[in-house]
């Protein structure tokens, strides 16, 4: 796609800035210092840019979600609001079908959440009878907890719908031993075992990208990142539990997006696809960034941090993220990103609607 290359970096700069905000204590800038230096660019402007090369019309596109922050199944507000604005851009402008994947406890949120971005959920099954003029559908399921059903999961996913993408949003991956953290503490027999769907997506060359805000999320494997990530969390390289190893992820991707807010990294690929698209409104806005967080909320989705359904993620208040929203929504209008265009992809399909 032939688009303003001199735009679209000055659009991922800004964006970059927006999402690498430290409004906490955070190690957000080593990070992405990290992140930037290991691909040599904006990384979220490599993911936006990896997503248009591959997907086109019709291609199915795997997205996975849930941070675990109890034993009861308790999953945070930050990634599934992310997740669904990602499927919504995917879906609704790009014509993709995207499928969502969370832990077993959590799919009626991340519904509820992707039903509040505009989004028309239906089984993964039924994505594949999805045809061009039908518009706004993703898939939603669980993925296993058991590491066997996991391994044998990945496989079926990527041969029944060929993904062009696998992408996670603040998803806890395995360490060097294999062990799932939360708080320092082994919750391996409660999380879902996702790097093993990014294990399996890297065997068949398939575009792998994570998102993540401290360093034990899924693309953290690199060893530049992975290096970074055990100095950045608190229990990057000594856990509390009796593995010893540390809470890092291991799990290597093609592209590592890094952001204050997994939630905010996602928003920057969005936008970023925005500008690539040639249409500012591809970006959601405010008010929709306020019905997913009080959707996913309703839903049982807490915060992260206080772990109570406040309508906050990681403890910052909505107005923050709404804000934040409409920064990046400013930032394509700054840039002169056209309204309503269609920028190349047919947001309706071939046929009529």
């Amino acid at each position: 796609m032939a688009y303003d290359n001199e735009k679209i970096i000055k659009v991922a700069e800004n964006v970059d800035r927006l999402i690498t905000m430290d409004l906490k204590p955070s190690p957000i800038h080593e990070l992405y210092k990290a992140a930037r230096e290991y691909h040599g660019k904006s990384p979220t402007l490599l993911a936006a840019e990896k997503l248009v090369e591959r997907v086109s019309p019709g291609d199915s596109v795997l997205l996975i979600t849930g941070a675990l922050i109890s034993p009861f199944g308790t999953g945070e507000t930050d990634g599934p609001i992310g997740t669904a604005g990602l499927a919504r851009i995917l879906c609704l402008h790009m014509n993709a079908r995207p499928i969502i994947l969370t832990m077993p406890s959590m799919v009626a949120m991340v519904r509820s959440t992707a039903r509040a971005a505009g989004l028309n959920c239906i089984e993964p099954q039924q994505i594949v009878e999805v045809e061009d003029y039908m518009r706004g559908f993703v898939g939603i399921s669980s993925f296993p907890i058991d590491d066997g059903e996991a391994i044998r999961n990945s496989k079926d996913l990527m041969e029944t719908f060929n993904p062009k993408a696998v992408i996670s949003v603040e998803v806890t991956g395995s360490n060097r031993l294999g062990i799932y953290h939360a708080y320092g503490r082994d919750y391996s027999r409660y999380m879902f075992k996702a790097s093993r769907l990014f294990e399996e997506a890297k065997r068949r060359n398939i575009l792998t990208i994570g998102v993540g805000d401290r360093g034990n999320e899924i693309g953290f494997g690199a060893p530049k990142l992975h290096e970074a990530a055990r100095k950045a969390h608190p229990f990057g390289e000594k856990c509390r539990c009796p593995c010893g190893e540390g809470a890092a992820d291991v799990t290597k991707v093609d592209v590592t997006v890094v952001a204050m807010v997994s939630n905010w990294g996602a928003y920057g690929v969005e936008a970023i696809i925005s500008a690539l698209l040639n249409n500012r409104d591809a970006m959601h806005d405010g008010t929709l960034e306020s019905r997913m967080l009080h959707a996913s909320s309703m839903e049982g989705a807490v915060d992260g941090r206080n772990q109570t359904p406040d309508y906050l993620v990681d403890s910052l208040p909505e107005m923050i993220h709404v804000g934040l929203v409409e920064m990046m929504r400013a930032v394509l209008v700054a840039a002169k990103i056209e309204s309503g265009a269609s920028g190349g992809h047919e947001p309706f399909g071939k046929g009529k609607y």
